[in-house]
């Protein structure tokens, strides 16, 4: 695919063969499904990108080579066919001021700082990998889980390097329906955390 820009208006599968994406950016035009293998460890697309006003469904996990974007002005969504069903990126997360809710896992294993969209409140479940341990995840806004999945956990964050883990609340407040979990590493945060289940540090 090279550098081009590949829009979709219907379902992508990628069991119907090898998409060799390049550094493409696969753009979704209409409401669709997304399904994949749902190898974690594989790369399936670079960018991708939910247009404004258009859910993705997505069907098996999805791991990134760049970047994700998901709506516009006046919304666009994530889903998930199944309770664990994810989106891994290393790349920006991105979202257009109509985007309040992301019902898709999360699963971001950043190689630098990152910040998420300030206008997304909402999410499934967040899982923060950074991959050499000390890079740090900023909440742009209010931050709440809705914990659906087998494990009801809403924010899971993980260090297998470092102990330097750290997330920052900035002026917000992060509200967790599952439980906030730590392997290692720290946790800091500058204003309110709300967890409805258990604070689990490793």
């Amino acid at each position: 695919a090279n550098a081009s820009t590949i829009t979709v208006n219907g379902d992508f599968n990628h069991g119907a063969g090898v998409f060799t994406y390049g550094t493409s950016t696969l753009v979704f035009g209409a409401n669709a499904t997304y399904t994949t293998p749902g190898i974690q460890s594989t790369l399936y697309a670079n960018n991708l990108t939910i247009n404004d006003n258009v859910t993705l469904t997505l069907n098996g996990s999805t791991t990134l080579a760049g970047n994700l974007s998901v709506g516009g002005a006046t919304g666009g969504a994530c889903a998930s066919a199944g309770v664990n069903d994810r989106f891994r990126i290393n790349g920006n997360f991105t979202a257009g001021a109509g985007v309040t809710t992301f019902d898709c896992v999360l699963d971001y294993r950043p190689s630098a700082d990152r910040t998420l969209p300030s206008t997304v409140t909402t999410y499934r479940a967040l899982i923060f990998l950074p991959v050499a341990g000390t890079e740090v995840l900023t909440f742009g806004a209010n931050f709440t889980t809705t914990g659906k999945d087998e494990a009801t956990w809403g924010v899971q964050l993980v260090t297998g390097i470092t102990d330097k883990l750290t997330f920052t609340l900035s002026t917000s407040t992060l509200s967790v329906s599952g439980s906030l979990r730590s392997t290692s590493g720290n946790v800091s945060a500058s204003e309110n955390v709300q967890i409805a289940g258990y604070i689990d540090f490793g």
